[in-house]
């Protein structure tokens, strides 16, 4: 680098020497009514030198005085195999032999612990309901007692116990009674 610094410079120096010689030599010539000398020639070869001179220090660097590193190459092995990659497996299918299937169990249903003909209450109107009048009032008995009671007599399962089953037909004994019947 510091070579082509002083090459470059060197140039500079001959050009502005060059440029002030013809200066020096008083090189004019006449054209028409004017003179035309070579005074700013030398002034001109030395920005010339000049600019060569940065031309030639500033070009690219590229060399490094440092390691260098250089990986090594990639190598792939291909595979290797010991064995076949793939045997076969034998089979040998087991003896047949026949078995009388099991019985079937079957189970009896569950038995309920409250009958559902045991919930139904006997009301006699007391003060002269109409047939209407009656169906009317047994739903709404119905319907009250189960809610107070939480017993659906329409959904009677092994689970129903004998005391819900009670609380239920005590309800709807009241509520007969409060509507002016008579119950068993």
């Amino acid at each position: 680098m510091k070579s082509r610094f002083w090459r470059a410079a060197a140039v500079a120096v001959v050009l502005a020497t060059c440029s002030a010689q013809v200066v020096a030599g008083g090189h004019r010539h006449y054209h028409g009514s004017r003179y035309y000398g070579g005074a700013g020639w030398w002034v001109g070869g030395a920005l010339l030198g000049a600019g060569v001179a940065l031309a030639l220090s500033s070009g690219p660097r590229y060399a490094y005085s440092g390691v260098t590193y250089v990986s090594p190459p990639v190598v792939y092995p291909g595979p290797t195999y010991v064995a076949p990659a793939y045997v076969a497996p034998s089979y040998v299918a087991p003896s047949v032999t026949y078995v009388t299937p099991a019985p079937v169990a079957t189970y009896a249903p569950p038995r309920l612990a409250v009958a559902p003909s045991s919930l139904n209450v006997v009301a006699y109107p007391a003060k002269g309901q109409s047939e209407s009048q009656q169906m009317q009032d047994r739903q709404a008995c119905e319907n009250w007692a189960m809610n107070q009671s939480g017993l659906n007599p329409n959904n009677i399962t092994e689970y129903t116990t004998t005391a819900s089953a009670d609380s239920y037909t005590r309800a709807l004994g009241a509520c007969f009674k409060g509507r002016g019947y008579s119950i068993n």
